[in-house]
């Protein structure tokens, strides 16, 4: 039968008109493995059946537990109880599943399927039948009816008897006691229960919580597919993830901040409103899409409402963008009569077929394409704003995943717009989409890989705030600024509407002055009947009193705003995770590296005598740079590590700051800057671009050493080049000369490239940037200026064969020995921005004698 949209989310469908229908997906080889994984699972006799089919985000796991339960459970008569903790994803089932109902015996005359829950929409637990087959609800609904022993669902279960099936989306989130307590009572009236769990992160946080999983789902992971594995396969795209700063100020004080962090919710209407309604703000949007459009492509935006739709699709148009605004027919432009309604659906469905048809290139939509609808050739997607719903997050960027296998693209662009939020708020990141990572790039810089999970990244970028003392302070043990340990917690949040929670994990450090107390809260916790506060909406002025009271005779000498600020955040998140998990506190996973990370130590290590050695810089940067160490993101970078070092050498016995030795000579302190400005501004204008790139734009060059600054001489004109910023970085301490084309009696080949950045993202789109950087990495290679000219491209884009020219005097064999690493290298780069990459590398020499250049 058909639904009309003011009508609850339940259907009844015809199984012979199922089996007519066209349009059928076929599963693919992943989707196959993973249903024969399934069946062989319900074949064979389980004394208690539970078990995990694990799937990346945009693998299909909907998809896929449909067909089973259609070809294998509904045609043997099976009723399904689907639970999710949100809307969407129950939303998202009650479209998907029936697409599957070709598969069903032919026995089964038809199949009712019906939404329960307390969204706008879905229907109540008295419409429950005993001919319902497929019930979709939340783990919370239909705990609260068998509590209530609400007839409705009584008698439904009874109706299925020993063949019922219960599949848990999002299964991660089943290790909370409140869910225990529901399998048991399931199990206990229904023996025959098959549990099946659907995830793509399968490993809950915290000890014991791997074991309380399989307590759960006794036959573990059913099947596994990793996500570079679909990728390979093209089934998938790439992610790659992109940040822009606003730079707008936040509506929102201070306090209110704070507050809102520690209530896990999202943000007010209010707040929500006055971001989208900031014109800078959407301008900001839409320059961004205009000046990279063909980095992005085609391009979906989610906005927060009409107006803002609409004001984003106009900024567009006037940037020449053939963009268009789609939203539901809530607010149909003036009116909400049925005509307008009518008219408003055929122009979203219009705007839609242009964008698949490749005549739009944006189209800017509120929320109304996160789910159910076909958009293969969307290469990007823009958010333009966080939120703190992982399901939400997924359904958006999923969007723009879709693999070339399955007629989308071979990487996918997650642009973040991201306000100065403080840190403060923990919103949703992307773990199932980077492997080791959790959450968008910082901005400007490009994704890196976290290392092995010694410490959780969240944990990292918070002790970092904490390792840097201050001038004036004594010397307290860098160790103390390290964590015991962590606490793993878990909770769900229910958001402004009340009727969905959603799920939170975090972690919160636990340091060694402060563990103590953390020891003796946990235990009065422990004792305390804490069950009035174990719903997901109990409000965040009922848990501050007893946080209160708990930091005032436990924690009485904490010092600084800051300090305590963050204290009774972690402690309302520890309140929560035991509320809602029968006052069972977290247990403590110490940080194993500890020591291994003690600076001090390393100090001590390095310098016995109090003094610099030889070979320390080599081998600080040995440790620097090691697998199980993870100071790059304590520090930030080799530089930041190099600083600390030297502040707490000299805070531990007043050397002076560590300096790299060269030659087994340990540096002397630079000299000071001598350099007059007047022959600065001279020197760049005589250069007039980086003697070694080429960049001439206007602010961005630098007066250099050639020597390093320890042996500089007086002579102003003879030790200094001219290099951009980047080129200057890179180079560092460095003896590399660009002004000359060749350095004679220099030593033989490089062993290595050394791998730099590609172009700002700002500038991939522009040829000359790409051959700035072919140029940059060549001449680093011969230490000098020995590229004559390049060619990567024209006008129209990058070429598929990069051509290099060297000045005479610099052997080509040096580079095309390397040619393989720089060919790849410069490959990763154009994929990372969006560029077609090259095919081949050919470097080759141009007769004639060595000139110096100019400068």
């Amino acid at each position: 039968m058909g639904r009309n949209e003011s009508q609850p989310l339940e259907a009844e469908h015809l199984v012979a008109q199922a089996r007519n229908g066209t349009g059928r997906q076929a599963p693919s080889r992943h989707q196959r493995r993973a249903l024969q994984a399934l069946t062989a699972w319900h074949l064979r006799r389980w004394q208690a059946r539970g078990g995990i089919l694990v799937l990346p985000t945009g693998a299909g796991k909907t998809f896929v537990a449909g067909r089973f339960l259609c070809q294998d459970l509904l045609s043997q008569g099976y009723k399904i109880v689907w639970l999710a903790h949100t809307h969407h994803l129950l939303e998202q089932a009650f479209r998907e599943i029936p697409r599957s109902f070709h598969l069903v015996d032919l026995s089964r005359e038809r199949i009712r399927i019906r939404t329960v829950s307390g969204a706008p929409g879905h229907a109540r637990v008295r419409r429950v039948g005993v001919d319902d087959d497929i019930l979709l609800t939340t783990p919370q609904t239909l705990e609260r009816a068998l509590s209530h022993r609400h007839p409705s669902i009584r008698a439904f279960l009874r109706s299925a008897g020993s063949r019922l099936c219960v599949v848990f989306d999002e299964a991660h989130h089943a290790v909370a006691p409140t869910f225990f307590r529901l399998v048991g009572r399931l199990r206990r009236g229904c023996p025959g229960l098959a549990l099946l769990g659907l995830t793509a992160t399968p490993a809950p946080q915290g000890k014991g919580a791997g074991g309380r999983l399989r307590d759960v789902f006794p036959q573990g992971i059913l099947l596994q597919v990793p996500l570079q594995d679909l990728i390979a396969e093209g089934i998938l795209a790439r992610p790659l993830f992109e940040s822009v700063a606003t730079g707008q100020p936040l509506p929102i004080g201070e306090a209110a901040l704070r507050r809102l962090a520690m209530a896990y919710r999202e943000l007010p209407p209010r707040i929500i409103a006055r971001l989208a309604a900031n014109k800078n703000r959407n301008r900001l949007i839409a320059d961004t899409y205009a000046r990279r459009r063909r980095r992005y492509g085609p391009t979906i935006i989610f906005a927060d409402g009409i107006d803002q739709c609409e004001q984003i699709s106009e900024f567009l148009r006037a940037r020449g963008v053939r963009a268009a605004a789609v939203y539901s027919t809530c607010r149909a432009r003036r009116g909400s009569d049925a005509a307008l309604a009518g008219e408003r659906r055929s122009e979203v469905s219009a705007a839609i077929e242009a964008f698949k048809r490749g005549e739009l290139d944006v189209l800017v939509n509120v929320r109304l394409l996160t789910e159910g609808t076909d958009l293969p050739k969307a290469r990007t997607v823009f958010l333009t704003r966080p939120t703190q719903s992982p399901i939400l997050l997924t359904q958006m960027i999923g969007r723009a995943l879709r693999g070339p296998a399955f007629g989308g693209t071979r990487t996918a662009r997650i642009v973040s717009f991201i306000d100065d939020w403080q840190g403060l708020i923990a919103w949703a990141g992307f773990p199932q989409l980077e492997e080791g990572g959790s959450g968008p790039a910082p901005v400007g810089r490009r994704r890196r890989a976290l290392p092995p999970a010694i410490v959780p990244v969240t944990l990292l970028q918070a002790l970092a705030r904490e390792t840097d003392p201050g001038p004036g302070r004594p010397a307290t043990p860098f160790r103390e600024f390290l964590p015991v340990g962590w606490y793993p917690v878990g909770f769900h949040v229910a958001q402004h509407q009340g009727w969905e929670a959603v799920p939170h994990q975090r972690s919160v450090l636990v340091f060694d002055r402060d563990r103590e107390g953390w020891q003796r809260i946990l235990d009065a916790w422990s004792r305390a009947d804490l069950r009035r506060l174990a719903g997901p909406a109990v409000a965040l002025d009922r848990l501050l009193p007893i946080v209160e009271e708990a930091m005032a005779r436990w924690f009485p000498e904490v010092a600084g705003r800051e300090r305590r600020n963050g204290l009774q955040t972690d402690l309302v998140a520890v309140l929560r995770h035991m509320a809602q998990n029968g006052g069972v506190p977290p247990a403590l996973v110490p940080f194993t590296g500890r020591l291994a990370h003690d600076l001090d130590g390393l100090v001590r290590r390095l310098r016995p005598a109090g003094k610099a050695r030889a070979g320390e810089g080599r081998q600080l940067r040995a440790e620097f740079g090691r697998a199980d160490r993870v100071w790059k993101h304590l520090f930030g970078s080799w530089a930041g590590f190099r600083r600390a070092f030297a502040e707490r050498a000299r805070r531990l016995g007043g050397a002076a700051p560590e300096q790299e030795s060269v030659g087994g000579r340990p540096l002397p302190p630079a000299p000071p800057d001598f350099l007059p400005q007047a022959v600065r501004r001279e020197l760049k204008a005589s250069a007039g671009c980086c003697q070694c790139c080429g960049d001439s734009r206007p602010g961005c060059l630098e007066v250099d050493h050639v020597y390093p600054s320890y042996r500089a001489r007086r002579d102003v004109r003879s030790n200094f080049q001219v290099l951009c910023r980047v080129c200057n970085g890179n180079k560092s301490d460095a003896y590399m000369d660009f002004r000359r084309s060749s350095l004679p009696g220099r030593r033989g080949p490089p062993r290595e490239i050394r791998p730099m950045n590609g172009p700002h993202p700002q500038r991939a789109e522009e040829t000359e940037a790409w051959e700035q950087v072919a140029r940059r990495h060549v001449n680093f290679l011969y230490r000098c200026g020995a590229v004559d000219r390049v060619r990567v491209g024209d006008r129209r884009g990058l070429g598929r064969v990069w051509k290099v020219w060297l000045h005479a005097g610099n052997p080509p064999a040096w580079v095309r020995r390397l040619r393989g690493s720089l060919l790849d290298h410069f490959r990763e780069l154009c994929e990372e921005a969006g560029r077609r990459p090259p095919r081949d590398l050919v470097v080759m020499g141009t007769p004639g004698r060595p000139t110096r250049r100019r400068g």
